[in-house]
């Protein structure tokens, strides 16, 4: 392993650290100087989407999750936490985003996923899409 990559694994390590104590503003510090170093660097993109989405940074937390799931579609954290960043969105910015959060969630199905978490996502886009048809008639 290379010195470069010792330290972004310490730099990240010590961001989780912070990010769990609370201290977000300092851990998303943290990750972004490891994307400046290594800007499709998985995890500190989804941790700095994270901690964007706790600062209430919705808009920018979707950039950071998009490059994490770009980047590694194996892990499932990725797709939880760029699904429920669109299903913020549609709240708050554009209801279109519960389209991409539905596109989303059957990509995330057709490479396996599963289990509780994508059951819950699956019953909320239902619960939207259905409020909305009733709305409409």
């Amino acid at each position: 392993m290379s010195e470069v990559s010792q330290i972004i694994d310490k730099t990240l390590l010590r961001g989780v650290e912070l990010q769990l104590a609370g201290e977000t503003k300092l851990a998303k510090q943290l990750y972004s100087a490891i994307l400046k170093i290594s800007p499709r660097h998985a995890d500190a993109n989804h941790n700095l989407g994270a901690v964007e989405m706790d600062l209430g940074e919705f808009l920018e937390a979707k950039y950071h999750f998009a490059v994490a799931l770009e980047e590694n579609r194996a892990k499932p954290e990725y797709w939880v936490s760029y699904i429920d960043n669109l299903i913020v969105l549609s709240d708050i910015d554009d209801p279109k985003h519960m389209d991409d959060a539905t596109h989303m969630l059957e990509q995330a199905r057709s490479l396996g996923a599963n289990g509780e978490v994508f059951d819950r996502l699956e019953k909320t886009l239902e619960s939207f899409y259905e409020q909305n048809t009733t709305k409409l008639n």
